[in-house]
């Protein structure tokens, strides 16, 4: 019965982190994307500023 407790809380364990690791990655992955997105403006903008 322990043993199938402690199954259960490891399989817990590495899901609640798979989620983490989950949102973590949206979140970079969208810190990258608006980062790049404020560079393309920046850009755009310095262009448009010089013309």
């Amino acid at each position: 019965m322990t043993n199938v407790i402690n199954l259960i809380n490891v399989i817990n364990v590495t899901n609640v982190i798979n989620v983490i690791n989950m949102i973590n990655m949206i979140n970079v992955i969208n810190m990258i994307d608006m980062i790049n997105m404020t560079n393309m403006i920046n850009v755009i903008n310095v262009i448009n500023v010089t013309n």
